[in-house]
């Protein structure tokens, strides 16, 4: 599987409509960075995500250039996309970025986890905060632009997770507090 370094993003391109989804084609599967997990696995309403952390400077250029040319390429094809024309700032302006504070939100939808000698790990039942403060490398796809509420942006979905170190000494969620013996006073 590629690395994103290996990737030019003019080489993705916009591919039609697939419900209320457009398309891309090209290099859509690739490694992205080795990265941090600070929080963990989210949960919300059964919807699984990770934010994973990378804060390499040609990493920032690589993905704010590959989000612009996607604008650019919604822009041109504007009257198809929106039913109006649209300038790239305009579409820019609808833009909402998966990537923000040096952070990526990816969903697990469909995602394998390994350990670091690649061998497959089982999600613990109650997955929320799951590998938070963990070394990670994410293999991702980048199929679909979503239209939401006025919103516009890319959907990046991990497809594989291997857990690089665990519980690195990182800033994240606290462990749960060990329960306080009875009768002794530690002030």
């Amino acid at each position: 599987m590629p690395l994103w370094s290996e990737i030019n993003p003019v080489d993705i391109h916009l591919n039609g409509w697939k419900g209320r989804m457009m398309c891309l084609e090209g290099p859509v599967r690739f490694q992205i960075p080795k990265a941090r997990v600070p929080f963990g696995v989210s949960v919300f309403h059964e919807k699984k995500d990770i934010q994973v952390e990378m804060i390499d400077p040609v990493w920032k250029e690589w993905i704010s250039g590959l989000e612009a040319h996607i604008c650019q390429k919604l822009s041109e094809d504007a009257m198809n996309v929106f039913s109006v024309e649209k300038s790239c700032s305009e579409v820019m302006d609808l833009w909402k970025s998966n990537y923000r504070d040096d952070k990526l939100r990816v969903k697990l939808d469909d995602c394998s986890f390994w350990d670091k000698d690649n061998q497959p790990l089982d999600p613990p039942e109650n997955i929320e905060r799951w590998l938070a403060r963990s070394q990670v490398s994410v293999l991702v796809e980048v199929r679909n632009i979503y239209f939401f509420n006025g919103a516009v942006g890319m959907v990046w979905k991990a497809k594989q997770i291997k857990v690089e170190a665990s519980n690195a000494p990182q800033v994240g969620w606290p462990e749960e507090p060990a329960q306080i013996p009875k009768g002794t006073c530690l002030l």
